[in-house]
């Protein structure tokens, strides 16, 4: 019986043959990743029974299979897509969810937990109040702004910014002119309501706060009978139990804020912080990040009233 022995062709034939049938075998037992330029998933993960997931994209490995069949290279398309920005967006958005926002009317409730709401007076300004929320927002912490009618009147696009960026709002009356506002009873409800309707035209219809600060606090007795007008509109009056000084002085020292702080926060849990975002302000801008590096080293939670 004569052997047979291939020619060099036949053996390269018989080769690549041996070859296409183990690549043809392999991947129709198991699906097939495949690389695109911009993939930055692990393949593990990237891997389902059925279909293959990569840059968010879905092929069925039927597909790949017959492309490979048709001896064709199979290269996915490039996508703008970062996997790890999507998830720092995802968290900030939870993140916002989850910052606590407490009724004014049960702010009591949590003295036992060490909690700082940070309160703005005064403003918006257009040139504090911005700088104040870029801080607010590196360090992701919302605080209540306590508005004036007359300069949310001029400064419309900062008041939807402090809103937009999940900040509170409450109304600290129209013109701060004490002699004005404080003339009689009518002229205070007059003040609460054409501030309220300019945060309505603004921040539209439906925009209601409950917040109110009375310029100077309420504590002087000649202000009782307004917190009379405030309840029977629906408003609520909240004044602070620690300072920074900054309402005191102009281009007071951050240092010198920051230890008004300490002297004025001892032994106190719950903590209603006054701060100003004025025009004049410049220093509490400077001041703000010390001040929250400081509660959150002595463990506070941060917090907005509603």
């Amino acid at each position: 019986m004569h052997g047979y022995r291939l020619t060099k062709r036949g053996k390269i034939v018989l080769t690549m043959f041996i070859i296409l049938f183990s690549i043809i075998s392999t991947y129709s037992l198991r699906p097939i990743v495949i690389a695109s330029d911009n993939d930055n998933l692990n393949n593990k993960s990237s891997i389902e029974t059925n279909h293959t997931i990569k840059s968010n994209i879905y092929y069925s490995t039927k597909d790949i299979k017959a492309n490979i069949d048709d001896m064709r290279i199979i290269k996915m398309p490039k996508v703008d897509f970062n996997i790890n920005q999507i998830h720092e967006d995802t968290s900030k958005n939870n993140n916002e969810e989850k910052f606590l926002s407490i009724p004014i009317d049960k702010v009591t409730d949590y003295k036992e937990r060490k909690i700082a709401f940070l309160t703005f007076d005064d403003g918006p300004s257009k040139n504090v109040t911005p700088l104040i929320l870029d801080i607010l927002d590196e360090y992701n912490i919302k605080a209540t702004f306590f508005v004036l009618g007359v300069l949310c009147d001029k400064n419309g696009n900062i008041l939807k910014d402090i809103v937009s960026r999940g900040n509170s709002i409450g109304i600290h009356s129209y013109s701060h002119n004490y002699k004005k506002l404080f003339a009689n009873k009518e002229e205070f409800k007059n003040e609460l309501i054409l501030t309220e309707n300019i945060l309505k035209e603004i921040l539209g219809e439906e925009y209601k706060t409950r917040l109110f600060r009375f310029p100077g606090g309420s504590f002087e007795d000649y202000k009782s009978k307004y917190k009379d007008i405030l309840y029977e509109e629906g408003y609520i009056s909240i004044d602070w139990n620690v300072i920074t000084g900054d309402g005191e002085r102009i281009n007071l020292l951050p240092e010198e804020q920051l230890k008004i702080l300490k002297a004025t926060i001892k032994g106190k849990n719950h903590v209603i912080l006054l701060l100003h975002d004025s025009a004049t302000k410049q220093t509490t801008v400077e001041a703000l990040p010390s001040i929250i590096d400081y509660l959150k080293s002595q463990e506070y939670e941060f917090a907005i009233l509603e």
